[in-house]
């Protein structure tokens, strides 16, 4: 039973055991929708997934109503000053992600993924991503 701020999860672990089977999958790519109504735990069974891919860099991004105005808005923490062009930004983001996690696999986690910006959804869906894994 995995514990986040000291309080177990009680009753999840068939959808852990299916979330961390599909990204722990010897795939190059693989992902997963977390869907449900507000306040069901979609996103403290995310973290709990996560926690379980042992050998992996997960990096946490989240969509909100106020970044999504801002191209790649979710991603503001990888994102390179020095670059304004749209698909170098994109191109640059996603290395950025994936630094330093060579050889072990990346997992993308995305909270709030149907709030992100246009660019920021291309990037969790793009096939030039298929050496990371997303899921949200």
């Amino acid at each position: 039973m995995v514990e986040l701020g000291g309080w177990p999860l009680i009753g999840r672990a068939e959808e852990l055991d299916v979330i961390a089977g599909a990204i722990g999958k010897s795939s190059a790519a693989a992902g997963v929708v977390i869907f449900g109504g507000l306040g069901v735990g979609k996103s403290r069974l995310a973290h709990d997934a996560a926690s379980r891919c042992d050998g992996t860099v997960v990096r946490w991004a989240a969509g909100s109503s106020a970044a999504r105005a801002i191209p790649l808005g979710a991603f503001v923490n990888w994102l390179p000053v020095d670059v304004f062009e749209p698909v170098q930004a994109t191109g640059r983001v996603v290395n950025e992600l994936i630094r330093d996690s060579d050889p072990r696999a990346c997992i993308v986690a995305v909270d709030d993924v149907h709030l992100l910006d246009d660019t920021s959804t291309f990037i969790c869906t793009s096939s030039s991503t298929a050496d990371w894994r997303a899921w949200s």
